[in-house]
């Protein structure tokens, strides 16, 4: 009897994966910097990048079913803005200015 027949190691269930991995994250920082409001660890930057992730990660899942705007475009802004607040989580983390926050977007 194998109790893995229905389930596949298929590249939309590995993004789904992913992106619900990032919005349980998300959960996790937010209710942490809730909890902890007196310290700033970065944690609600981290829980905004992890949001951002989710959406992109979760727009890839669709992709094939949604507008290729949304799947393709929005996906990958979504998931290099993930990156840029993840720089500013970890200088806030660090106690350090953010690199970059002086140039203009």
């Amino acid at each position: 009897m194998n109790l893995f027949a229905g389930l596949t190691l298929d590249t939309p269930t590995l993004v789904f994966s992913i992106g619900a991995l990032a919005l349980f994250m998300a959960v996790f920082a937010f209710n942490t910097a809730y909890a902890l409001p007196a310290r700033d660890m970065g944690l609600r930057s981290w829980g905004l990048a992890m949001l951002a992730l989710c959406g992109g990660f979760m727009l890839f899942f669709l992709r094939g079913h949604a507008p290729l705007v949304l799947t393709f475009v929005l996906a990958n802004m979504l998931v290099l803005l993930s990156s840029v607040i993840c720089v500013d989580a970890h200088a806030r983390l660090l106690e350090r200015p953010p690199p970059g926050a002086h140039w203009p977007w």
